[in-house]
């Protein structure tokens, strides 16, 4: 009997992945920097502004504790707000990453507003989901983030929603766990020591200063790695299959005229 051996298709290399992701950041890293950094920007500028307003009147509130109630109501919206800019800005960059070159920001914005709901599902359901399994040890809660750590790509590229997301995280990863493991570590092993001569090379620019630059612009190049790792088992679990062409029939020979 003849026995064929079908090999275990592989995750591209390590050195291609990162080629990749760097093809894509610097296709529209402007886009992503507005797309994904504009809730953060808008947090900041008005939480400095009642940050200063409740600076201005501290003297007032060591007299009188009640008046700070008239910060916590605002600043309870803001952070509403901002937690849904945030959903919908989180979004629109994953709907993003694989169309640098037509996407608008405004486009992802609204493609973005369609999954915030979803998304904030899905965040909540990693958050219960991971925390019991670090409750339960270390080890259970790595596991249990590698295997659903895709759940928002799925989410927005699949439109898989809720545990279906998870279930098709976990598809995924499934027989390739210790790659991917490999491939966080390395990278954020390398992200880490970016940020390490970011704060080295510029020693005499506060470290806040430094991160606010540079984290927005890691944190798009991990989003954007991420996504390569799931096109990458996305097309090992689902490979695209092409129809073979339809042959051409000839015409019939015409009939002979009687």
């Amino acid at each position: 009997m003849l026995m064929v051996r079908c090999e275990k298709l592989k995750l591209d290399p390590i050195k291609k992945q990162f080629s990749r992701t760097w093809k894509i950041f610097t296709a529209g890293w402007w886009k992503f920097l507005i797309i994904s950094g504009l809730p953060y920007l808008a947090f900041v500028i008005i939480m400095a502004f009642y940050s200063k307003m409740f600076l201005s009147k501290k003297d007032a509130i060591e007299n009188d504790p009640r008046i700070i109630l008239e910060f916590i109501y605002p600043v309870t919206i803001l952070i509403i707000a901002y937690v849904i800019f945030y959903l919908i800005a989180e979004s629109g960059l994953i709907y993003s990453m694989d169309k640098a070159d037509s996407i608008t920001v405004k486009k992802a914005y609204r493609v973005g507003a369609g999954y915030a709901l979803s998304m904030f599902w899905v965040m909540v359901l990693m958050g219960l989901v991971l925390a019991g399994g670090f409750i339960l040890a270390v080890v259970p809660g790595i596991i249990f983030l590698i295997w659903y750590t895709f759940a928002p790509y799925v989410l927005i590229h699949k439109g898989l929603r809720g545990w279906e997301a998870f279930r098709e995280s976990k598809e995924l990863v499934r027989g390739y766990w210790w790659p991917v493991f490999g491939r966080l570590i390395l990278f954020y092993v390398i992200i880490f020591t970016v940020q390490i001569q970011a704060n080295i090379m510029l020693p005499a620019v506060d470290a806040n200063i430094v991160a606010m630059v540079i984290q927005p612009l890691l944190n798009i190049f991990i989003t954007i790695y991420m996504f390569v790792i799931y096109q990458d088992l996305d097309a090992i679990k689902h490979p695209k299959v092409t129809p073979p062409p339809i042959p051409r029939m000839s015409s019939p020979p015409p009939l002979p005229r009687s």
